[in-house]
């Protein structure tokens, strides 16, 4: 999962849980997408760039976006649980970890709801992004 931090007007990605494996991912296929739950959050713009930064805020690569969907976390396929980049085959695979993200007490203290919980019908973010520009040092 990428996890956004603002810094002016450049929106920053730090990748999360399997971090080295997704952005190395991401840095050799070009593509990828990500899914969010964040409400308070405007949609990301097709279009809009972002950079995304290493463990240590080491800028490794410049994405964006080019589709962002809205849909129902019951219609989730396998097609992009497969593109987020983290192994997952299956939807299932990708709902059961990303549920765990979104029921964690961070996720719950973030929303300010403390018995947050997602089914079939809540809408999620769906976005598919490029790559631009990999800015890794040889």
């Amino acid at each position: 999962m990428l996890f956004p931090r603002h810094r002016g007007v450049l929106q920053v990605y730090r990748f999360g849980c399997l971090a080295q494996r997704t952005r190395h991912r991401c840095l050799l296929d070009q593509e990828l997408h990500r899914s969010s739950y964040s409400p308070a959050e405007p949609l990301p713009k097709v279009g809009a760039r972002s950079t995304v930064v290493d463990s240590i805020d080491r800028p490794v690569a410049v994405i964006e976006v080019t589709s962002v969907r809205v849909v129902p976390l019951g219609e989730v396929d396998d097609v992009h649980a497969r593109g987020e980049g983290e192994g997952y085959t299956t939807v299932a695979q990708w709902r059961a970890v990303h549920e765990e993200f979104w029921h964690s007490p961070e996720m719950r203290s973030y929303l300010g709801d403390a018995a947050f919980t997602v089914d079939d019908t809540t809408q999620v973010v769906l976005e598919r992004f490029r790559v631009i520009a990999d800015l890794r040092t040889v």
